[in-house]
């Protein structure tokens, strides 16, 4: 559906423009006679521009929908992270690793400590560093 949108823009456009181009260009021409400017003028005004104010608003609504899904997706994986995070946390005694973060939601080191870090500043958490050199961070909902 989303390509048949993008195809019916596009031809909206072009025939839009290619009209407004047309008309344009004879409208500028000195040698076009006054029956043909007013003709022109009709041609523009019924077709150049409502075909490309429509193409453009589609155009338009295809760039608002897919921004508006992108925010949802990110959103959602938010969402989803954040649902893991807390299993963790309550599995764990409210102690967690980068490492345990990116395995378990499957994510990058770097997104994991990202999100971590931005946690550990909301909940106020406390770092730990393990007998083995892991560095936990703590949070404390109690």
């Amino acid at each position: 559906m989303k390509g048949l949108k993008k195809s019916a823009s596009a031809l909206f456009m072009l025939l839009g423009l290619s009209v407004l181009g047309v008309a344009t260009e004879k409208l500028n021409n000195p040698d076009t006679p006054a029956q043909d400017r007013e003709e022109l003028k009709a041609c523009i005004l019924l077709l150049g521009l409502p075909f490309s104010l429509q193409g453009g608003a589609m155009a338009w609504g295809l760039y608002r929908d897919n921004k508006e899904g992108y925010h949802l997706q990110v959103k959602q994986e938010r969402d989803r992270i954040q649902s893991i995070f807390y299993q963790v946390i309550q599995a764990h005694d409210g102690k967690i690793t980068v490492m345990r973060l990116a395995l378990e939601a499957g994510l990058s080191v770097k997104k994991a400590r990202k999100f971590l870090d931005e946690k550990a500043v909301e909940f106020d958490a406390d770092f730990e560093v393990s007998d083995r050199g892991e560095i936990y961070y703590s949070f404390n909902f109690g």
